[in-house]
């Protein structure tokens, strides 16, 4: 039974890596389904929280990430949180030197500097409640509101803005 059970998730595993591959906007589709679902939960039974945490990713053309959290004070809405993901390229991705928030590259560089792999999109993951553990340890780094306000400015991302831009 157990190597029936390791053969099915193996195939599963398989399957999906040919899904991603070859439907990458599908994936991204159920992606934002579940995140949307959980992120309405969450601002909805954590509404009384004062502070969110941003979620974002950097993740270069080999797959390799860097992750960054910033804490905020204030609790988005659940159209809030739609406004900001209109705002994103493709629901997902941002220019992060252009909205002020902390580049994540660099993170990558350790393991031998900038190279072709590296692109100039950092990825929003969520927004979610702040733990009280998470409002003693990081350091605020702003308002919700200004935060948003910085992200409806954009009407379009600037490449050139990023380390990475025209790297070969």
């Amino acid at each position: 039974m157990a190597n029936a059970e390791a053969v099915l998730i193996c195939w599963k595993l398989e399957w999906l890596m040919v899904c991603v591959y070859l439907f990458p906007s599908a994936l991204a589709a159920i992606a934002r389904c579940k995140l949307s679902r959980n992120k309405q939960a969450s601002v909805i039974s954590d509404a009384h929280k004062e502070c969110c945490i941003f979620e974002y990713l950097y993740r270069d053309a080999s797959n390799y990430k860097a992750w960054g959290e910033l804490l905020l004070s204030g609790m988005p809405s659940q159209n809030d949180i739609v406004a900001l993901r209109a705002r994103l390229e493709s629901d997902t991705y941002f220019v992060a030197e252009q909205v002020g928030i902390p580049a994540l590259c660099q993170e990558l560089w350790e393991f031998g500097g900038p190279n072709c792999d590296d692109h100039a999109l950092h990825e929003f993951v969520t927004i979610r409640a702040a733990s009280e553990d998470e409002r003693k340890s990081l350091r605020l780094f702003g308002n919700w509101s200004s935060f948003r306000k910085t992200f409806e400015a954009v009407t379009m991302w600037d490449y050139s803005l990023s380390p990475n831009f025209d790297l070969d």
